[in-house]
């Protein structure tokens, strides 16, 4: 992989392989420091501590908790703590001011270059507990550090400038690495140095050629180059919101041409609807008119029915003596067939398991032969005479034992959802004239063939012959 290829990324950023070398190699280092400081007796236990710090909130919350602690030992013990107290709160206050301004670098390696980086917040907390003192940080110590911090970018910048794969973000990344590896080493050697023999060899390695203080001036150096990185990259970012805004305003002129575009066809079409609901209004009312001009012929057709039903009526009560049934009655007729039917059902007799009976399979297989279903679906006009004799065994019975043929197809034609036209007549058990029969399937037929009675003539001819035939009747009775 080259220098230029992503290395590991998260959003937009990148490190390249030539900057995960260098953090790669700062670690191994702070390792090192880290065992060195766990494993030696000249390191404090709050220094041994401050290593295994991994956030800055660990490292805020060990200066809030040492601050507290200073101010509960000063109040137990006599004057003249309070300049010395007051040192070493604007020491804690310095180190936690320090760390918030830092942590931006650090968390980015942390975050972009992960597993590295989590180390590096005990390497920055050792320095600082190390460099601790009753009258506060050594000066010249926190004038380097400050020196650094004010050179430090805003937090906020990282996060809104650095987030493309550009030539001045890739050269930013390189210097994020620079710096980060360049100030953990600066970490790391002032903390062996202030630990090793005090102020004076402090001082005096400050004064050597490749010293602690060579290393704190580079990181400045590194680190002023990230912010004029940072401020080409802001003027990068703002020429390219520029851009961004002309387009926007191109857009935006061509949407209010369009807009306006649509408007005229908005206009256009609200016309064509006010005429369309002028004409349906019109069609409204003409439809009202029609509604009306429908509600007269229905009343008209109505009244029609009423009438030609009530002549129908007065015609079959006309017809009715003509068939000697004055005194027929339709609910009568229903009555007997409903007793028949019952009386077929329960006779014992005819009933009795050594006969035959027409019901079940015997009645499917009567009803599927070749003359039943010859005549049951003939298209003209076709008489079935079925005539059955009981066995001589059964005496006392009047029913025949053919009969469920007729009751079953009488049944089916009443429950038929085409409503077909059918009459019937059951004989009473003491005998009836077929006149008496054929004058009641008659008027069966006439009243539900109304319409015949409709044709003036026809009716006039059938009443002629009816009264024709009940002089007849009366003739012959006398």
């Amino acid at each position: 992989m080259s220098s230029s290829n992503q290395a590991t990324t998260q959003g937009k950023m990148y490190f390249s392989e030539h900057d995960l070398q260098i953090i790669n190699k700062s670690e191994h280092e702070q390792r090192e420091f880290k065992e060195l400081v766990v494993n030696s007796k000249a390191y404090s236990k709050a220094e041994k501590a401050a290593i295994s710090f991994h956030t800055f909130e660990e490292f805020d919350a060990f200066w809030t908790r040492a601050n507290d602690d200073k101010e509960d030992f000063d109040k137990s013990h006599q004057r003249g703590c309070g300049l010395f107290s007051k040192r070493y709160q604007h020491a804690a206050a310095q180190a936690q001011s320090f760390a918030k301004d830092l942590s931006p670098i650090i968390d980015l390696v942390k975050n972009f270059a992960a597993p590295y980086g989590g180390i590096a917040v005990g390497t920055v907390s050792v320095l600082f507990v190390v460099a601790s003192k009753k009258d506060g940080f050594e000066e010249r110590l926190m004038s380097v550090i400050s020196e650094i911090r004010d050179r430090l970018p805003g937090m906020k910048l990282f996060s809104h400038i650095y987030n493309e794969k550009h030539e001045l973000d890739m050269k930013l990344q390189a210097r994020i690495a620079s710096a980060y590896q360049g100030f953990i080493e600066f970490c790391i050697e002032a903390s062996k140095y202030y630990k090793g023999g005090g102020p004076r060899r402090w001082f005096k390695a400050l004064g050597r050629p490749n010293s602690i203080l060579d290393k704190a001036s580079r990181v400045q150096a590194v680190i002023g180059e990230i912010r004029k990185l940072c401020d080409e990259l802001l003027d990068k970012n703002v020429d390219h919101i520029k851009q961004q805004n002309e387009s926007i305003k191109q857009q935006n002129e061509s949407t209010k041409h369009q807009n306006e575009s649509i408007k005229q066809q908005n206009e256009g079409i609200k016309q064509q609807n006010e005429s369309i609901k002028q004409q349906n209004e019109s069609i409204k009312q003409q439809n009202g008119g029609k509604k009306e001009q429908k509600e007269v012929i229905k009343n008209l057709e109505d009244q029609i029915s009423r009438l030609v039903t009530a002549q129908d009526e007065r015609t079959l009560s006309e017809i009715r003596p003509l068939l000697g049934l004055s005194a027929f009655s339709d609910e009568n007729h229903r009555d007997e067939f409903t007793r028949y039917s019952e009386a077929l059902d329960s006779d014992e007799q005819l009933n009795a398991v050594v006969f035959e009976h027409m019901r079940g399979p015997r009645l499917d297989s009567f009803k599927a032969c070749k003359d039943y279903q010859t005549w049951s679906k003939s298209e003209q006009s076709c008489l079935l005479i079925l005539s059955g004799v009981n066995n001589e065994s059964i005496r006392s019975s009047d029913l025949c034992w053919l009969s469920p043929v007729a009751i079953t197809m009488i049944k089916e034609l009443k429950d038929s959802l085409t409503k077909p036209i059918y009459v019937y007549y059951v004989f009473p058990t003491d005998g009836e004239l077929l006149y008496r029969a054929f004058s009641v399937m008659i008027w069966q037929l006439l009243h539900q063939k109304r319409e015949v009675l409709r044709n003036t003539p026809q009716c006039d001819e059938l009443r002629t012959e009816l009264d024709a035939l009940q002089r007849y009747e009366g003739c012959r009775k006398s």
